[in-house]
């Protein structure tokens, strides 16, 4: 693997790794513990709806985050398994509107007014720059 091909990954694991920070920074900047906040208000939606139905929208995020934890540090050791690892988290990012770029929707809403197609339009478009870059950097 050649130099350009492992800053490629590297970059990559370096976004995710942003991701990550800015998800616990916003998390304790509102006075909540990542990830066991989480779960509390999972329990609390569950006892209020009666029923196991908010674990289907609760756990493909909980799954994604992990996983982009895993990933940024995967990417960053060159690790064989992070292409796959990345290859796998495109359907629940696309699905959750997670970008690979993690401040791209706050640049776009405060450009277009939160315009749906641009932002569709923007997420496909990063993950397939991802997907095809981290493809290619074999």
């Amino acid at each position: 693997m050649n130099v350009n091909n492992l800053n490629i990954l590297k970059f990559w694991g370096v976004l995710d790794l942003f991701f990550i920070l800015i998800i616990f920074y916003r998390d304790i900047e509102s006075g909540l513990i990542p990830y066991y906040s989480y779960i509390v208000n999972l329990i609390d939606t569950i006892d209020s709806y009666g029923s196991n139905f908010p674990i289907i929208f609760f756990l493909p995020a909980v799954i994604l985050q992990l996983s982009i934890i895993f990933s940024a540090v995967l990417l960053l050791r060159n690790h064989r398994w992070a292409r796959i690892l990345c290859y796998s988290q495109t359907p629940f990012r696309l699905f959750l509107v997670v970008p690979s770029i993690p401040f791209v929707l706050e640049l776009l809403s405060s450009i277009t007014q939160n315009n749906f197609y641009i932002t569709v339009t923007a997420l496909l478009l990063i993950e397939v720059i991802k997907i095809t870059s981290l493809y290619k950097a074999k």
